[in-house]
């Protein structure tokens, strides 16, 4: 028997933007409503609001026999997330990198390579 009921779920999703990022490459249609996003997934609305630790949560009204789609949905956008913010912090840290050795006399930039994995070789002359 299904109840319907509040649903709420943790997530470790916390940057706005991101998320906003996240939304678009999966392809969710998505509103921004200053201190949430609502997403219309299927048939239910998913209100995503940070919690007072600054992470977001999934927040739903609906029947409990909704919880493995909504478990899915949240497991889909945090591994889209993490490869996002991964993605970020790799071009910054190629970025801090490729600054030094411009301002290094003793040091230039050879070549610049990314791999079929998105990693990124810099090949440096010292």
């Amino acid at each position: 028997m299904s109840i319907y009921m509040q649903l709420k779920y943790k997530t470790k999703l916390s940057d706005k933007e991101v998320l906003k990022n996240v939304f678009k490459e999966l392809k969710i249609i998505y509103q921004d409503l200053n201190d949430e996003l609502v997403c219309d997934i299927d048939f239910y609305e998913l209100h995503l609001k940070k919690n007072k630790a600054g992470e977001y949560e999934i927040r739903t009204e609906g029947y409990n026999d909704w919880k493995e789609e909504i478990i899915d949905f949240r497991e889909k956008i945090t591994d889209c997330y993490n490869k996002l913010i991964q993605n970020n912090q790799q071009k910054e840290i190629c970025k801090s990198i490729k600054t030094k050795v411009a301002k290094s006399s003793s040091m230039s930039l050879i070549q610049e390579e990314t791999l079929e994995d998105n990693s990124i070789v810099l090949t440096i002359s010292i």
